[in-house]
């Protein structure tokens, strides 16, 4: 598919919902402007309503009863989105109601908000030929010891992204390292694909990402390092942004230190997008910490904690917090920074005596479970706090997987 062809796909969406409701919205009535403010309930035979479906009343009875407007939305912003896509195909007024930003704000929040984690799928990503991708409810995951994950279809196949860059409110971010990104809503069905990035290919070069909404422009932004020899041991940086809703990339300051080839982690509750990459002269840590604020697009360093040096560290993000592992020979530690930029803020979280060279921490349940990519044996781990133990739940239809990332179902559009 051309790149100019991404609106069609997100407007092919509605065409396929609405031939599956086509026998459904013969049996309404066309609710007008006042469906905005009403939903149907079901009556007579004393069945308790199903959420997302919508029932006319019997021939000659009574109208049913009707819910003010701002009850309304309640009920439908805890909706999942596939109810929603389908009743937003019952008439005008449904679709304007469901389609409008506010509610669409509505809506990711209650689903982040889901303690239980109902709203929050597992993805992950397969063959890089085949950008083959499989799905599983996170739910499943931590309330039961087996669960299976599905193929997640799209209406065309792109190939040749490599990596998950990350997830933002609904939307994921894959990339190509040298060329670009592809945006998607897995839930809507939605696609887009960046411009090319550009950069000319060069020996021992390479591009690390990063992917945030910025709250101070309320948009969405793709952030792309490109890394280059300047001679011995000499690098220096391209740093690129793609504002989602544009058509080009452009340029910003040049990242002050080089990232290590890892991709950024997203804060939302602080709006930047973190790296770790190699010290400068006068450090007292081999590697250094460092943020962009999406919104400004200024780099600041993050004050690490007070720990002793160990291998390496990676970064994650959970409870919507910047979390730090820190590897050692025989164990890892798990720190969590509620303040940025505050020493004092840091709060070792777990310690965890197992033979685990990459733990990338995905969500955490209420009883302080974390859910993982680990490494070496490319698994999903799932950290019990009870007994300080990482097991490997059963995820049936999953062999050999890259990647796996959490996204949460939610209306925002990468085509918007």
């Amino acid at each position: 598919m051309a790149r100019g062809s991404d609106e069609d796909l997100c407007d092919d969406d509605d065409a396929v919902l609405a031939e599956e409701t086509t026998s459904k919205k013969q049996r309404l009535a066309d609710p007008g402007d006042e469906a905005l403010t009403a939903l149907s309930l079901r009556e007579g035979d004393g069945a308790q309503p199903t959420p997302g479906e919508v029932h006319a009343p019997p021939q000659g009875s009574q109208p049913f009863p009707t819910l003010p407007p701002e009850l309304l939305v309640e009920v439908l912003s805890r909706l999942p989105v596939k109810s929603l896509l389908q009743l937003r195909c019952v008439c005008k007024s449904w679709k304007s109601l469901i389609s409008d930003p506010q509610f669409v704000k509505k809506h990711l929040q209650m689903s982040v908000m889901d303690p239980k984690f109902t709203h929050h799928k597992l993805i992950f990503q397969f063959s890089k030929r085949s950008f083959t991708l499989k799905y599983c409810s996170v739910y499943s995951i931590f309330n039961y010891s087996s669960t299976r994950a599905a193929v997640l279809k799209y209406p065309t196949t792109y190939r040749g992204y490599d990596m998950i860059v990350g997830s933002c409110n609904g939307l994921l971010c894959f990339a190509n390292k040298q060329k670009g990104v592809l945006l998607c809503n897995p839930s809507m069905r939605t696609l887009k694909e960046s411009p090319f990035l550009g950069n000319e290919p060069r020996v021992g070069s390479y591009t690390v990402y990063g992917f945030g909404y910025d709250h101070l422009n309320d948009c969405y932004k793709v952030v792309a390092i490109f890394c280059y020899s300047e001679g011995r041991n000499a690098y220096k940086t391209d740093v690129k942004v793609y504002t989602l809703g544009t058509s080009y990339w452009r340029r910003i300051l040049e990242f002050p230190v080089v990232p290590y080839d890892d991709t950024g982690k997203f804060v939302s509750g602080t709006g930047t997008i973190n790296w770790v990459g190699k010290s400068t002269t006068g450090s007292r840590y081999p590697w250094v910490i460092v943020s962009l604020d999406l919104g400004k697009e200024t780099y600041q360093e993050v004050l690490q904690p007070d720990y002793e040096v160990g291998l390496v560290v990676s970064l994650g993000v959970l409870r919507d917090c910047l979390c730090i592992c820190h590897y050692y020979n025989t164990h890892l530690d798990l720190w969590l920074m509620k303040d940025c930029g505050l020493t004092v803020s840091w709060t070792k979280l777990v310690t965890i005596h197992e033979d685990i060279t990459s733990f990338k921490p995905l969500c955490t349940s209420e009883i302080g479970e974390i859910l993982s990519e680990t490494v070496p044996n490319f698994n999903i781990g799932l950290y019990d706090p009870r007994d300080s133990k990482v097991k490997h739940p059963e995820i049936k239809n999953i062999k050999g997987w890259v990647e796996a990332e959490v996204y949460v179902e939610s209306l925002v559009s990468p085509c918007s």
